[in-house]
């Protein structure tokens, strides 16, 4: 079998190296937020304030982010690794 090298991997490879800083800051952004919210949650629920559902609702969100920001960074890593391998 004759096997040609595909330039598409380098291409990609390049494009993964590009994408994988910016999801990384915006990992830490997130994990920022979701930090300085949960330091004032304690202080709203001591007070009777309609916003807390609502901040309960973000947190459960960026929450859900930052699962899915992990799990696309690991499968990025899997796929990065697998580009050198080809």
């Amino acid at each position: 079998m004759n096997y040609n090298h595909i330039n598409t991997n380098e291409s990609i490879v390049k494009l993964i190296e590009q994408i994988l800083p910016v999801l990384i800051d915006i990992d830490k952004d997130i994990d920022r937020i979701h930090y300085a919210l949960q330091l004032i949650m304690p202080k709203l629920r001591d007070g009777e304030y309609v916003a807390i559902d609502l901040l309960e609702q973000l947190m459960d969100q960026i929450e859900s982010f930052q699962s899915e920001i992990q799990t696309e960074r690991e499968r990025m890593k899997k796929s990065h690794f697998l580009f050198f391998l080809v």
